[in-house]
């Protein structure tokens, strides 16, 4: 009694293995089914050429890699940041002119403290002062456009950003 038990239990497991395994036999035969048509298809454009040959010949050539030293990086980085001492002849080059320098310092401080954009006009409060778009706030500088948490001004110093107050 427990061999017939044993011998169905091998009729059953004959069946589960083969449905098991039977994806890996899919796969196996569909990829060298691939390497047959590969090949074959070589045959028809090539002829009797040497099949690594034509496979070597179909890939491209690898491309050409340049390495470079570490007294060269240090040259590039020696170019484009000098070192910051006053005899060295090319941070005297690197230094700005002293009239963009007096114009950053002379650059007037505006202090946004509300902001108030309504249907029709937009309203900003610098300094004490009320504003609308395309008022001057000096002699040198033009409101050009306000949003909700920031002014353009356009004069002298170029257009630049200004940032209400948090």
């Amino acid at each position: 009694m427990d061999l017939r038990i044993y011998i169905k239990a091998l009729n059953i497991g004959k069946n589960h293995i083969f449905m098991l395994i039977l994806p890996f036999i899919i796969s196996i035969l569909f990829i060298l089914s691939y390497i047959y048509l590969k090949t074959y298809i070589l045959q028809i454009f090539w002829g009797d050429t040497n099949l690594q040959y034509k496979i070597a010949s179909i890939k491209k050539a690898p491309t050409k890699i340049t390495f470079i030293s570490v007294n060269e990086i240090v040259k590039i980085i020696d170019a484009i940041y000098p070192a910051k001492t006053d005899n060295n002849p090319q941070y005297n080059q690197i230094k700005q002119p002293k009239n963009l320098v007096k114009k950053q310092q002379n650059l007037p401080n505006y202090k946004i403290s509300f902001i108030y954009i309504g249907v029709n006009k937009k309203y900003v409060l610098i300094n004490g002062k009320l504003f609308t778009e395309g008022d001057f706030i000096s002699n040198q500088e033009k409101i050009i456009k306000i949003e909700k948490d920031r002014i353009l001004l356009e004069g002298e110093w170029g257009k630049r950003w200004i940032y209400i107050i948090k």
